[in-house]
């Protein structure tokens, strides 16, 4: 396995980590995602799915990290399927597409066939959402139909959907600093910035974050290590050393 990937190997694994806690996921989801749904999501009534049951022919093409949902006393309930993403990577739409379908599936496994034939009888909807941290522009169709030969021909007689991407360079630091939580300062970290600018942010983040530098977000130091071990991996000081002098004593 080549240095790069055994890189991207342990920034997938941050983020999975991170975000599979509902306190990180749901900072996620109300600072960078828009939607009446977002508002209406409450933090015990989020539940992630164990992936062990998509049964996807591609298991190196298993997704992420997916949630169930339950919105209000209606019992609504959707899945937010997050994909985590280095590279460009144009089968996306085609790789969502099967995550989804297998969630379905599973679905219509566990319910009764004379309740799917009900008219009353609905699917949950999936948000898919592709998190994005590399360099080069995502220039990948959003649109499913988009990646269907001729597709303008059938117009509405196609199946379709769009994604979410949250391009984690695209944010300014600015904008990342006014929220002080958890999934900011991880992007503010993550961006593409030299070594100096790295500094002055994580310097900025433990002085001033504080729902995070209190204890709220009992993972906060080790994505602080993990994300500082990519980024300065080149620079004579260590990680430990690096963090030691960004952060006060008591929080090392």
């Amino acid at each position: 396995m080549s240095f790069k990937k055994d890189l991207n190997n342990i920034h997938d694994k941050s983020y999975k980590d991170l975000f599979s806690t509902n306190d990180a996921f749901l900072s996620f989801v109300n600072t960078f995602i828009q939607g009446k749904w977002v508002d209406k999501l409450e933090k015990d009534k989020l539940i992630l799915v164990d992936k062990s049951y998509i049964s996807t022919d591609y298991e190196e093409l298993e997704s992420d990290i997916v949630y169930n949902a339950t919105i209000g006393e209606d019992n609504i309930i959707f899945y937010v399927l997050l994909e985590l993403q280095s590279s460009v990577d144009h089968s996306m739409p085609i790789r969502l597409l099967m995550y989804m379908v297998e969630l379905w599936r599973e679905r219509l496994r566990n319910s009764e066939k004379k309740e799917i034939k009900r008219k009353s009888y609905r699917l949950p909807a999936i948000v898919p959402i592709v998190l994005y941290n590399g360099t080069k522009k995502w220039t990948c169709a959003r649109n499913f139909k988009d990646i269907i030969n001729e597709s303008q021909l059938f117009g509405d007689n196609i199946l379709d959907f769009k994604y979410i991407l949250v391009d984690i360079n695209r944010y300014s630091k600015e904008y990342l600093y006014e929220f002080k939580n958890i999934a900011a300062a991880i992007f503010l970290l993550d961006q593409d910035i030299n070594a100096m600018e790295f500094l002055e942010r994580l310097k900025n983040i433990v002085i001033n974050f504080n729902d995070i530098s209190e204890g709220n977000s009992p993972n906060y130091i080790s994505k602080l290590h993990t994300i500082t071990n990519r980024k300065l991996k080149y620079n004579s000081k260590s990680p430990s050393e690096v963090v030691n002098i960004a952060a006060p004593q008591e929080m090392i």
